[in-house]
């Protein structure tokens, strides 16, 4: 088994202690952010939530820089047939 990581494109200028981090638990085996989140959920009757396709980009290169796999989390959002998908309340 494997330790992961998750974080978004707000925390990359952390990546070093992120990884410093995951290191002091498992200091061999893959880098992984298994939950890489560009952006955040929008709820029925918010704005629509935006992030520059650059900076996502960029954040990206950047795990590979390291050789670290990426999980996209949400990568393009949907629903149930609840219409609950990402409630909070």
């Amino acid at each position: 088994m494997f330790a992961t990581t998750d974080f978004g494109i707000d925390r990359v200028k952390e990546i070093e202690d992120i990884w410093n981090t995951l290191r002091s638990v498992q200091p061999n085996g893959p880098l992984v952010n298994s939950e890489f989140y560009p952006g955040w959920p929008t709820h029925w009757q918010e704005p629509n939530q935006r992030r520059d396709a650059n900076a996502v980009e960029k954040v990206l290169r950047t795990f590979l820089t390291y050789n670290a796999s990426v999980n996209l989390y949400m990568y393009f959002g949907g629903t149930n047939f609840g219409f609950t998908a990402g409630a909070n309340d």
